[in-house]
């Protein structure tokens, strides 16, 4: 008796395939237990230890999933043999409705169900294991922020709108671990604005509360804090802010993520000199700016 137990839905699938090209009229018995209230060990080793009671049963591969489901091949198992099997599990784990959650596939007959079944386990667990990582990456994340942020002058944060507003000239931020971006930035921008530049999100973080810029330029991709946690950092900061997000990857779900976080805008790299004007053209503060020097020459704003 061989039993997977551990990433047991991939060996399942690399075994349905085999048997689909190999020896297509393989049955597969599947319990569906995931739809069963009983608690995973006890409907495990219940089965195991009925099985072992089955002749031949040290031919039989069986497939126990995480969610409780399990599948199994054994050469000879008939149809009523599986369905005996089931009422003695049943009567065992006093669970009558047991035999409603059986069924039988043929590796070539129900290839297309039989994969769909599998693709489905598959693809759960790894949006489980890809929360779960991008949970943990958050919490250090946010560790690394707080960090951060707790070392910030209380004073310089308080003051950060009053600076903005009481500076004359337009100031713009430009955070970007890639030096040419920040480069090519610099020269389209340094003419005109005031530039501050970050290399990282902690350099991001103090450059930001030192310099209260008009437009923050935010690439996601930081090596230390990702653009979309230190969103998060400058709402708490500062939540008048007006960010515009910087990423290579131009996929729908970073710049809704983004937008939802509270950016204002996302430019796809490689950006223009025409794009980075539109949106500090966008900024409040630097229309603001632009209405008091429009006032001060007697022209209408």
């Amino acid at each position: 008796m061989i039993v997977n137990a551990n990433k047991s839905e991939m060996r399942l699938l690399q075994d349905i395939r085999r048997a689909i090209k190999d020896t297509p009229n393989q049955k597969f018995f599947y319990l569906a237990f995931a739809s069963s209230d009983l608690p995973r060990h006890k409907l495990s080793e219940t089965f195991l230890g009925l099985l072992e009671q089955v002749p031949n049963s040290y031919l039989a591969h069986i497939y126990i999933c995480e969610d409780n489901d399990i599948f199994f091949t054994m050469p000879g198992l008939t149809q009523r043999d599986f369905v005996d099997f089931v009422q003695r599990l049943a009567d065992t784990l006093k669970a009558p409705k047991l035999s409603e959650l059986m069924y039988i596939f043929e590796a070539g007959a129900h290839k297309t169900r039989l994969e769909e079944i599998c693709g489905k386990k598959i693809e759960i667990i790894e949006r489980r294991a890809e929360r779960e990582k991008e949970e943990l990456r958050k919490m250090k994340a946010d560790k690394v922020t707080l960090e951060i942020l707790s070392g910030l002058d209380a004073d310089l944060i308080l003051s950060l709108p009053a600076r903005r507003q009481k500076r004359k000239e337009p100031l713009i931020m430009v955070v970007d671990d890639d030096q040419l971006s920040r480069t090519l930035v610099y020269n389209v921008l340094d003419r005109e604005y005031q530039t501050a530049l970050a290399r990282n999100g902690r350099e991001a973080l103090q450059e930001y509360t030192a310099h209260a810029p008009d437009v923050l330029f935010l690439d996601i991709g930081l090596p230390d804090i990702t653009g979309h946690d230190l969103l998060e950092a400058f709402a708490q900061i500062d939540p008048d802010n007006y960010i515009i997000m910087f990423s290579g990857r131009k996929d729908k779900e970073n710049m809704l993520k983004a937008l939802r976080l509270g950016a204002q805008g996302f430019v796809g790299k490689p950006f223009s000199r025409d794009k980075l004007i539109h949106f500090i053209g966008k900024s409040p503060f630097i229309q603001a700016k632009s209405g008091e020097k429009s006032d001060a020459r007697g022209m209408a704003v």
